[in-house]
C-alpha cells in the first residue's frame, strides 16, 4: 500500500512537471518577446546598469523586507530559486528613489508608487520584484534597479513539489 502511494505520487509530480513545463513552452515565445528574452532564454538586463551584461544578474521572487528614506533603498527578496538575498541600493544626495525602479520592464512613473506602496516605504502584501545587480572586482554583488512586478505569478516546481507532497503526506 506504501508502495502505491509513493507511485502515484510520482505519477502526479511527473504529470505536473510536464503539464508546467508544456505551459511554460507555449507562454515563453510570447513572454520572451514582452520581457526582452535572448536566444538562450535569459532575460535581456535593463539600460542603465554600470556593467556590461557578462558581469550583471537578476534576483525574482517576493518581497520580504523593503525600506527607504533618502539616503537608500533597502530589499530582500525570497527569489523563486528558494535562496533569500537582501541589498541595499544607496542614493545621491537629492536623488529621486524612482530612478532605480521599473515597473514591470517600463520606465517607472509617478502613478506607479500607488501600486507598489501602500504608505510611503511600506510595500503593499505580496510584491514581487526582479532586483537587476552587477558583479564588482571582489566578486560581490550590488543591486541596481527594482523592476516591481506586482501581479506576476511566481514559484517553481520545487515549491509545486513540495505541495504535492504535503498534500498527499505519506
Amino acid at each position: 500500500m506504501r508502495f502505491l502511494k509513493l507511485l502515484l505520487i510520482l505519477i502526479a509530480a511527473l504529470s505536473l512537471a510536464f503539464m508546467l513545463a508544456a505551459s511554460v513552452q507555449s507562454q515563453g515565445r510570447s513572454a520572451q518577446a514582452q520581457e526582452g528574452r535572448g536566444q538562450g532564454g535569459r532575460m535581456r538586463p535593463p539600460t542603465g546598469l554600470s556593467c556590461d551584461r557578462n558581469n550583471t544578474t537578476s534576483f525574482t521572487g517576493r518581497i520580504t523586507a523593503y525600506s527607504r528614506n533618502s539616503q537608500r533603498i533597502f530589499i530582500r527578496v525570497r527569489t523563486d530559486e528558494q535562496t533569500t538575498e537582501q541589498f541595499t541600493i544607496p542614493l545621491k544626495r537629492g536623488e529621486d528613489a524612482s530612478k532605480k525602479f521599473l515597473f514591470q520592464g517600463e520606465a517607472f512613473r509617478a502613478g506607479d508608487w500607488k501600486k507598489i506602496e501602500r504608505a510611503r516605504g511600506v510595500l503593499r502584501p505580496k510584491m514581487r520584484a526582479t532586483i537587476w545587480a552587477c558583479r564588482d572586482e571582489a566578486d560581490d554583488f550590488h543591486a541596481e534597479i527594482i523592476d516591481w512586478r506586482p501581479n506576476e505569478q511566481g514559484g517553481s516546481f520545487v515549491t509545486a513539489l513540495k505541495l504535492i507532497i504535503q498534500t498527499n503526506s505519506i
